[in-house]
């Protein structure tokens, strides 16, 4: 497992979108830097199978340190005093609930597994489960929880073992050179083998009094 500090650059616009707050119309304070991400990574494999589960996930708590109703606008200060203000559109509701004080908490989590097929195994469909949303009920203050995967099957169209590496095709035709890990052997009958990628991806935001 690995655990380290990430900005917010990047991350932080998209997570971000789902918060604003309303309120006093006081100039904000000048923003210091991006928002600091807590970040806990971890891969667990099987010692040479092919393939694995990968995942990630990131928090994110700070303080609603100004806010403006009109501009729908928002600063929020992290435990460290970084401080960032931000702008979302009209989607967002409830933003009257929202107050200076206000903790503001969102979590981000994806997941990434990969295997090969055994040959005789069933067909794998590609997979597209679209998203799951749940927000909050008006008058509450603003939260809310998303989340979806997607799966694609990709075949095994030659391996090469000088470099270590595979190559896959896509079933939109694209071909792709791909690493493969040290203790894992290449052997050749892999080619023609299907590999099944999914990504499962979650988000969930909440504000609450101190």
């Amino acid at each position: 497992m690995k655990i380290n500090r990430s900005n917010m650059a990047g991350v932080g616009s998209s997570l971000l979108i789902l918060l604003a707050a309303g309120g006093c119309a006081s100039q904000p304070p000048e923003d210091t830097g991006p928002l600091t991400v807590d970040v806990d990574e971890s891969v667990v494999v099987e010692p040479g199978v092919p393939g694995g589960i990968g995942s990630r996930i990131m928090t994110l708590t700070a303080e609603v340190e100004a806010i403006n109703h009109k501009k729908r606008s928002v600063t929020l200060v992290d435990a460290d005093g970084n401080r960032q203000t931000l702008t979302v559109g009209p989607e967002v509701a409830n933003l009257d609930q929202v107050q200076k004080g206000d903790m503001v908490r969102v979590a981000y989590a994806e997941e990434l597994l990969v295997y090969v097929k055994e040959p005789g195994d069933p067909e794998t469909d590609a997979m597209d489960a679209g998203a799951v949303v749940a927000t909050a009920p008006e008058g509450d203050k603003p939260a809310g929880l998303a989340a979806g995967s997607v799966q694609v099957t990709a075949t095994i169209s030659a391996v090469d073992q000088k470099s270590h590496t595979a190559i896959l095709m896509f079933p939109d035709g694209e071909k792709r050179m791909v690493p493969v890990r040290d203790d894992v052997e290449i052997k050749p009958e892999y080619v023609g083998r299907e590999v099944v990628i999914r990504i499962s991806k979650a988000l969930a935001m909440s504000v609450d009094k101190l």
